[in-house]
């Protein structure tokens, strides 16, 4: 049998302890933003958006906001990016 886990309650919320908190699993997102693509690659947020507007990494708007998919990000890590006058 399970032993409950204390809750905190402050005001009108709930608060679970930290260590309860720990156990959600994580998914993998779908597309990253600008700066999280530069964490992930450990290339400047200015350089992605350089790939971005040269249409060397694929990417997709939500209103003003940019997106990369994860996918384009594994591919030109794997690939590469093309060069000068290499077709994509």
């Amino acid at each position: 049998m399970r032993k409950s886990t204390p809750r905190l309650v402050f005001g009108q919320r709930t608060v679970e302890p930290r260590h309860e908190a720990q156990r959600v699993q994580k998914t993998k997102p779908l597309a990253v933003g600008i700066n999280e693509a530069a964490k992930l690659t450990r290339l400047s947020p200015w350089t992605i958006r350089a790939y971005v507007a040269r249409g060397m990494i694929r990417s997709v708007r939500f209103g003003k906001r940019v997106l990369i998919p994860m996918e384009a990000l594994r591919r030109a890590t794997v690939e590469g990016l093309p060069r000068k006058g290499e077709e994509q």
